[in-house]
């Protein structure tokens, strides 16, 4: 078992553990607070705005405009570590702002919560291989293994996850394999707002830092309700991730589904389990998307109802063969610029790249496992 597949197993243990504890939402007492007062900066009308709507844009925006006593908060987060961590910070978590405040919001602005939080992800970040390295080791050893991919952006330049059960190579999934393909997808997805930030493609203020899933339920299977797993996966992204997930669509979602979504709701915060909506048709949220995204998903969802499925749905890491069809591997402009712009030097090897000591927001970011594997390569079956 190889290192990274050590770290995943450790992360899918522990999470385990703490979901037979008290639940997340709960805090404990003596704990440091900011006041009801100070908390009003995360309310709109004191309602919950609907993800991906007018007034949740309102709500992210009020979300940043940070009171006095919360900007204390982060500065007394950062001293109260840079001395343990200062030199050992790969990532520069410390020195960077939004980094602290998602975590002391994702805890409830509770100091002694988030500092053990963060605490625990400086630790996290520093073993070997470090997470910014890590790829998908179950996605290289058995392509298409995990189906959910980056596939473009929103409108308001969140990175969008895609997924289909029907394309997913296996049917059912453990909490380590899971751990290892949700850490690969974040750390890329973030790195790839920084890119267009260097670019100059994102000027939105407030700073972009969550995604959104869109995740189509079509072929889901009983082997696939398994609470336990995506509870480990939330609390893999409370832990190290706070409020990075901005929106889950599921799509085409029946019984199976909202009978997992029924047991897993229990677990999770109001805040978080509101960020998931269904949707029987994507129109239903269509102010998320932009028309060539929208688009794209209408015809990958089309895509994947048909039966049998077809070659190049199935193995959607691939370019397609003919150059007019569609890409499963994302939108054209999502390919063009995160897939055929990456050059073989910028993809990393698993013999060479493990340890490498590049600060995440330095690497570039990469498209799903297998189309690296195939980039390598320089080929495509379909």
């Amino acid at each position: 078992m190889s290192d990274q597949a050590v770290t995943a197993e450790t992360e899918s243990n522990a999470v385990a553990s703490a979901t037979e504890e008290v639940p997340r939402a709960a805090s404990g007492e003596g704990s440091t607070r900011v006041t009801t007062s100070s908390r009003r900066a995360n309310a709109t009308n004191g309602r919950y705005a609907s993800p991906g709507t007018a007034d949740s844009d309102q709500l992210l925006r009020c979300s940043h405009e940070l009171t006095t006593e919360q900007r204390e908060l982060i500065e007394r987060l950062r001293c109260s570590l840079k001395p343990e961590f200062g030199d050992r910070d790969v990532d520069k978590y410390l020195d960077d702002e939004d980094m602290l405040r998602r975590y002391l919001k994702g805890h409830g602005w509770n100091f002694d919560t988030a500092r053990r939080y963060l605490a625990k992800s400086l630790a996290f970040r520093e073993k070997k291989p470090r997470p910014a390295s890590w790829t998908c080791s179950y996605c290289v050893d058995n392509p298409g293994y995990h189906c959910m991919r980056q596939v473009g952006f929103d409108v308001r330049g969140r990175p969008v996850f895609y997924s289909s059960f029907i394309q997913a190579a296996v049917t059912s999934n453990s909490g380590a394999d899971s751990v290892e393909h949700f850490v690969y997808l974040t750390e890329n997805a973030v790195r790839s707002i920084r890119h267009r930030e260097q670019k100059g493609q994102s000027s939105l203020s407030p700073r972009v830092d969550d995604w959104v899933w869109i995740m189509d339920c079509t072929g889901m299977g009983w082997a696939a309700c398994n609470p336990k797993i995506a509870i480990q996966v939330n609390s893999l992204l409370g832990d190290h991730y706070p409020e990075r997930l901005g929106l889950t669509v599921a799509l085409n979602a029946g019984f199976l589904m909202r009978s997992a979504w029924a047991a897993i709701k229990v677990f999770l915060s109001p805040a978080t389990a509101a960020k998931l909506v269904y949707v029987s048709d994507l129109a239903e949220q269509r102010e998320v998307f932009d028309q060539e995204l929208f688009d794209w998903l209408q015809t990958e969802e089309r895509l994947n109802k048909e039966s049998p499925l077809s070659e190049s749905q199935r193995v959607f890491w691939c370019k397609p063969k003919n150059a007019t069809a569609h890409d499963p591997r994302g939108t054209h402009s999502y390919v063009h610029e995160f897939i055929d712009q990456v050059s073989l030097a910028a993809v990393p090897s698993e013999e060479t790249d493990g340890d490498a000591h590049i600060p995440s927001h330095l690497r570039r970011p990469l498209p799903h496992p297998n189309t690296v594997v195939e980039k390598r390569r320089g080929s495509s079956p379909v």
